[in-house]
């Protein structure tokens, strides 16, 4: 039975799941009028070239699998140093701050500081990418990769640093877990790596599949946003499978030991004593870490449209007289190329990314709650919606979702919740909470999906996919300060760390705490 549940159970599940997003795929190409169901499984010529689909695919996901690669050992190198600082319970300023970094920035922000701080401002030619070029240029699988393996160096690191973030706040909530089993842990997010590495090919111009893919949707040739979507998935399904399957026989001779005792205040703690379940709910409610988060939102919400309107000044208006000018009295961050003011723009840019998010954090948080409760006791689904969660680029879902619907802020938000709901119902279904502590575990997962939707959006922002100007979004902003690559990237970064990191803390203050013992029992495996 066991043998079942931990091998051939995620195999099948991960051959559904695979399935089931083909399905969707073609449900989305049908509904939105681009082809017919039937035909969506047979585009295999691209719209803009002529070329064969199955050919660009075979020629880019060299690229793709080598960065996968790459990025996938240097993650398990220095995951046991992430899971030391995650499992550690030191209460020390230092400690937390470190995994704040980890897990507060986005993958394609952490690419533009190396494009910008090493490549631009240190004019060193490989960290800047560009080698392969598939057109007009020698192709990349031509090339040794002793001859261009430093040109990966950049695009690697980024992708690094991404994925430990998730790996800290997985292994956040799973204390007492071995340090070594978190060697394991940095492929079972590969899905959002997935996601990161799409937008990392196209800021560092490397041939691989996600940039194929952004390639397609930017000519809106739907067979090789298809193709290069459906390999995609495929190599992150079956990644997220094999590292879950060796975590499922490591979880059959490692358990965790007794909860912690001296834990203070958990909610461990609130459900050992249901006599006092009001007041301990309160206190949870009530914790400093989630008061701040609930600032954060309220100041993005309330307090920069109100800036904005005393200010009176409109974020798209033009003034080339001023354009690139530095911080002064009357443009207090300076201005963008057309001579934009960039405070009024970050302002203006962050409330309508505050807003998407929140409304793809609530349909998230509540599709998770209702399927939670229904599908906690059918392992098999639990499987599928995990392989869902982990192994699918959400991002190239999002991409082909845009493209083919008439999209606007509140749609944005309702497709980045749908796509989230897997992840947040994977979360629900692994730490089922009581049902006196229904209400605050709720609001986390709600502030936790708001945290990944803020990531999301900006993402797809950067992308230039969430909203046609004169719109203004985060995402948007990263991007002009691409094309500028100026000092605004890290002003851009600061801010983005601050509203991301505040309400990731405060959806930790909420969830269940983990035992922060590192020590484990053996206990002895079941077949």
């Amino acid at each position: 039975m066991k043998l079942f549940q931990n091998l051939i159970m995620p195999i099948i599940s991960a051959v559904v799941t695979i399935g089931l997003t083909l399905l969707i795929m073609a449900l989305i190409f049908s509904i939105s009028g681009v082809s017919d169901f039937a035909q969506t499984f047979s585009m295999d010529t691209s719209m803009a070239t002529s070329t064969s689909v199955s050919e660009l695919i075979r020629v880019r996901q060299g690229a793709t699998i080598e960065l996968l690669i790459g990025t996938l050992l240097v993650t398990m190198l220095f995951a046991p140093i992430v899971a030391l600082i995650g499992n550690i319970r030191i209460g020390t300023w230092r400690f937390k701050l470190l995994g704040s970094l980890y897990a507060g920035l986005p993958v394609f922000w952490f690419a533009l500081l190396l494009l910008y701080g090493f490549g631009i401002s240190m004019d060193i030619e490989f960290m800047r990418g560009g080698l392969c070029e598939i057109s007009g240029g020698t192709p990349c699988d031509e090339i040794p990769l002793t001859e261009r393996y430093q040109y990966l160096i950049a695009p690697i690191m980024a992708l690094s640093m991404g994925q430990l973030g998730r790996v800290w706040l997985r292994l956040r909530h799973e204390g007492g877990t071995p340090i070594w089993h978190s060697i394991v842990h940095s492929g079972i997010n590969v899905g959002w790596l997935l996601s990161g590495l799409i937008v990392v090919e196209v800021i560092f111009s490397l041939p691989g599949l996600g940039r194929l893919l952004y390639t397609g949707a930017i000519q809106l040739d739907f067979p090789v946003m298809r193709g290069a979507l459906t390999q995609l998935v495929i190599l992150g399904v079956i990644t997220q499978t094999i590292f879950q399957i060796v975590l499922n026989f490591l979880d059959l001779r490692y358990a965790p030991r007794a909860k912690s005792k001296n834990h203070p205040e958990s909610i461990n703690d609130v459900e050992k004593n249901k006599d006092t379940e009001p007041v301990r709910m309160l206190t949870v409610l009530l914790r400093p870490s989630v008061i701040i988060g609930v600032v954060v939102i309220a100041l993005v919400m309330i307090v920069f449209p109100m800036i904005v309107a005393v200010m009176d000044i409109d974020p798209n208006r033009v003034n080339i007289s001023a354009r690139n000018a530095s911080p002064s009295a009357e443009y207090l961050l300076g201005t963008d190329s057309l001579g934009r003011d960039l405070l009024t723009r970050i302002l203006v840019g962050t409330t309508r990314t505050m807003g998407i998010a929140l409304t793809a954090g609530i349909i998230a948080t509540v599709l998770s709650v209702v399927n939670g409760w229904i599908l906690s006791k059918i392992p098999f689904v639990k499987s599928i919606i995990q392989n869902f969660a982990f192994g699918v680029p959400i991002a190239g879902i999002m991409l082909l979702m845009v493209l083919v619907f008439d999209t606007n802020t509140s749609l944005i938000g309702i497709l980045i919740g749908l796509m989230l709901a897997p992840f947040i119902i994977a979360w629900w279904l692994r730490n089922p909470p009581s049902r006196q502590m229904t209400i605050p575990v709720v609001f986390g997962l709600l502030l936790l999906a708001v945290a990944d939707a803020i990531m999301i959006e900006t993402l797809l922002g950067f992308l230039g996919l969430s909203g046609q100007p004169p719109v203004v979004s985060l995402g948007g902003i990263f991007e002009e300060s691409l094309l500028r690559l100026n000092d605004t990237i890290y002003t851009m970064g600061i801010i983005l760390l601050v509203i991301v990191r505040s309400i990731y803390v405060a959806a930790h203050g909420l969830l269940p705490q983990p035992d922060y013992a590192r020590n484990h029992e053996v206990v002895e495996a079941t077949s």
